[in-house]
């Protein structure tokens, strides 16, 4: 009897520890998965091309960029490549690592590329609670966003969007000619995320997205952004 007792205890102990390592690891599958058929969906419906692997070397983009100086172990996890509205474009999930063994974190973001065929200096658009950009990015600069823009934006809700988030750039002085009314409304339309402009692209950065509704929505924003930088530049000639 005693053994009995002593074996099912054994057998249970065995599965617990099972279910506790393996847990993480089909919870991860599971949600794999499911990213899987929502980035396939939207692909088949925007006529794109789905790839649950990084075929177009979106990682060694990442590492160019400022948001992908975060973490370790990064990696991209499904992508949808193609054009939207005449605009190339890459959605993709990507996630990387903080920290390491018991303190380990993993952060999941959703994100959002659409390239403008310019040449544009490297912008950062954080929330206000954002650390400021440090490393090789401590060289740029904050704008004053009420001092530079206040006598020229129309809209109020512009003005108190950029109060909730800063804008950084190590070129500063030339923001007049790519920032006008209908570039800066369009991006404070993009919230809850982080912006980085960067050579030819706009890149968006947001928490993981669970929604075909919501990823459509930030992709189409996106691309108004896009848009209104090129007609922007043909004004300014900036290229």
């Amino acid at each position: 009897m005693l053994g009995s007792a002593s074996t099912y205890v054994s057998i249970v102990s065995i599965t617990s520890l099972f279910v506790i390592v393996t847990a993480p690891v089909l919870c991860r599958l599971v949600t794999a998965n499911k990213r899987d058929l929502l980035f396939g969906a939207l692909a088949l419906r925007w006529n794109m091309r789905f790839s649950r692997k990084d075929y177009v070397g979106l990682q060694s983009v990442i590492t160019g960029i400022y948001h992908g100086a975060f973490g370790h172990s990064r990696k991209v996890s499904a992508s949808i490549v193609g054009k939207y509205k005449d605009i190339p474009v890459v959605v993709f999930d990507y996630e990387y690592e903080l920290g390491s063994k018991v303190r380990r974190k993993y952060e999941y973001k959703t994100v959002f590329v659409a390239e403008t065929g310019l040449r544009l200096p490297h912008i950062l658009i954080l929330p206000e609670h954002h650390i400021s950009p440090i490393g090789e990015y401590s060289s740029f600069h904050r704008l004053d966003f009420i001092k530079a823009y206040a006598g020229k934006i129309q809209k109020k809700s512009v003005l108190s969007h950029f109060c909730k988030y800063h804008i950084y750039s190590e070129q500063l002085h030339l923001l007049d000619k790519i920032f006008d009314d209908k570039v800066l409304e369009r991006l404070s339309m993009l919230k809850h995320v982080s912006i980085e402009i960067q050579g030819s692209k706009v890149i968006v950065w947001s928490e993981r997205v669970q929604s075909n509704l919501r990823i459509a929505v930030l992709l189409a924003r996106t691309i108004k952004i896009a848009k209104s930088l090129k007609l922007r530049s043909q004004i300014q000639g900036v290229s």
